[in-house]
Order: C-alpha cells, then sequence, then structure tokens
C-alpha cells in the first residue's frame, strides 16, 4: 500500500514538473510568432508559405501557458502531499 503511494506521488510529481514546464516555455515566449515544429516540416515537405497567426492563437497560447502553470503547480503539490503523507 505505501509503495503504490509512493508510485502515485512520484507520478503526480512528474505530471507537475512537466505542466510547469511547458507553461514556463509558453509564458516567456508568448509574444513570438513560432511556427510548431510538426508545422514546420509538413510546410517543409509541401513546399507551402505558413499561415499568418490570428489573435485566436495568440489568446490559446496565453491560455495554455496559465494552465499549464497553475495545473503543474497542482500537480506539484498533490505529489508532495503524497510521497510525504502531509495529510496526516
Amino acid at each position: 500500500m505505501e509503495r503504490e503511494v509512493i508510485v502515485k506521488g512520484l507520478l503526480a510529481l512528474g505530471i507537475g514538473a512537466v505542466l510547469l514546464w511547458v507553461g514556463w516555455n509558453n509564458w516567456t515566449h508568448r509574444g513570438t510568432e513560432a511556427v510548431p515544429w510538426i508545422e514546420d516540416k509538413i510546410l517543409a515537405v509541401t513546399h507551402e508559405e505558413a499561415v499568418p497567426r490570428t489573435r485566436f492563437d495568440g489568446i490559446s497560447r496565453r491560455v495554455q501557458a496559465g494552465l499549464g502553470l497553475v495545473l503543474g503547480l497542482f500537480f506539484g503539490f498533490v505529489g508532495l502531499v503524497l510521497i510525504f503523507d502531509l495529510g496526516a
């Protein structure tokens, strides 16, 4: 039982770290006109031009950054609680 809780805590901590990284990365690059790598590869093969970014793209990038930061902190906290049994 104890081992399962620690594994779940480590998993939650790992998910939280990844979400924090994604949120921080998107927040620091929120004003750039970046093209996702998969879109860049498709455009290279088809020899097409990139579609200009819309206002929705900027809004969705900020929302994704915010959700990554908030959920990353949440999962990190849950992971720490499960690992160190802070709920008892």
